[in-house]
């Protein structure tokens, strides 16, 4: 950015040079003094002589602004070939939290949760290692479990509230972390979210909406699987995560993201 800068200046620096030494007034030979009072000026002279010594650092102007142009979108092409993230999103915070010892479809809104690194919600039906979801334990019982935290941003409440389900609360559900200001359908898969003081999760996939739904609000299955024209559906329900860093988490505390590496896939099912 230095360079960038510099080259500018220097361009400018140029251009004013040009105008100044356009300006400085030339020594008239003493046989045409006389000549030279003696004739005025046309119309219009010293107007055009002041346009022509303007007319160097304008474009001096142009060209540096041109090359402060092409240096910055050189650097923005060189940062993403090298694979650096663009900014993270402004933090969000925890609305509520929420666990049940048993595989309720909602879950009860608790002070706080523990998350336990690389296990789940202490108390929560989900905690484990492996596969925990009993529509999977039977064909997918022996694989790792990426659903170990599922969390729902409040904006999706909100969303709902005027879709016809004013009465959704935290943990109806199912969600182990309700946010506020981190728009989670948008993350890329392997973000980080930092939660409070010591908890750390990474989003591993979007929660498929399933037939519950409509056991709990008939119709909430649709509300949150809308499919457009073309057949392509979009999954609203949430994220899971693993949980890499335990800690306490409660409302009020603040969510961090930090986003992995370019480049970046999209969250799915998982």
């Amino acid at each position: 950015m230095t360079r960038i800068v510099a080259a500018a200046v220097l361009l400018v620096s140029m251009g004013a040079a040009l105008v100044s030494a356009a300006q400085v007034p030339q020594e008239v030979p003493p046989r045409d003094r006389l000549k030279t009072h003696a004739e005025p000026s046309a119309p219009g002279t010293q107007e055009r002589l002041a346009d022509d010594a303007r007319t160097p650092l304008l474009l001096l102007g142009g060209a540096a602004m041109l090359l402060l142009l092409v240096l910055s979108a050189r650097s923005f092409l060189r940062r993403r070939s090298l694979g650096v993230p663009p900014p993270p999103p402004p933090p969000g915070v925890v609305m509520s939290v929420s666990r049940s010892p048993s595989h309720n479809f909602s879950k009860t809104p608790e002070a706080s949760i523990r998350l336990l690194a690389g296990l789940g919600v202490e108390g929560d039906a989900h905690l484990g290692e492996k596969v925990q979801h009993r529509s999977r334990l039977a064909t997918r019982g022996h694989e790792p479990n990426l659903r170990q935290v599922h969390l729902i941003h409040a904006e999706l409440m909100d969303d709902l509230a005027t879709r016809g389900f004013p009465d959704l609360a935290a943990g109806h559900m199912g969600e182990n972390v309700l946010t506020r200001g981190v728009q989670l359908l948008d993350l890329p898969t392997g973000t980080k979210l930092y939660i409070g003081t010591s908890a750390l999760v990474e989003l591993t996939g979007l929660r498929n909406p399933c037939p519950q739904l409509d056991n709990f609000r008939p119709g909430l299955t649709g509300a949150l699987r809308p499919e457009d024209a073309q057949g392509n559906v979009r999954r609203l329900a949430g994220v899971m995560s693993v949980i890499l860093e335990g800690g306490e988490v409660r409302a009020g505390d603040v969510v961090r993201v930090e986003l992995p590496p370019l480049p970046h896939r999209p969250l799915e099912p998982v």
